[in-house]
Order: C-alpha cells, then structure tokens, then sequence
C-alpha cells in the first residue's frame, strides 16, 4: 500500500515546481539569487519533516536561517 501523506522532501518539490514561473518574469541578473534561495529551502527538510510543521512555512524559515549564517559586511 502506497503513502497517502507526501513526505517533506517530496512537499519540497511542490513548493519548488510552484515557485519556478517565477525564473521566466525575472531579470536574468537576479536568477542566481532565486536559485541559491531553492537551495537554501531545501536544506532543512530532515528537520522541518521531524518538527512536522507545514512545509512551505519550514522551506521559507528554512532559506532565512541560511541568510541569517551568512557573514555580514557590518560585522
């Protein structure tokens, strides 16, 4: 018998499918950004699955941990 419950990681994939028409109204400058922010969501998904909160909720708290562990220039 199959799951009925898609896993995070699988919730992911969604989230990523339903950002992408995005890449086609942006400027070619900023698609590195867009793609670096997919890759950022996506990077907590163990946890976001064991926390079990929502998981487009997890995918964007997920990229603001990833900007926040990145060094600053005022620092």
């Amino acid at each position: 018998m199959g799951r009925s419950t898609p896993t995070v990681r699988q919730s992911t994939n969604s989230i990523v499918e339903k950002y992408e028409w995005m890449k086609s109204c942006m400027r070619s400058s900023d698609i590195p950004f867009f793609e670096e922010l997919i890759k950022m969501g996506r990077k907590h998904s163990p946890e976001i699955s064991e926390a079990g909160i929502d998981p487009e909720i997890g995918f964007l708290i997920s990229a603001l941990i990833e900007i926040l562990k990145q060094p600053r220039a005022d620092q």
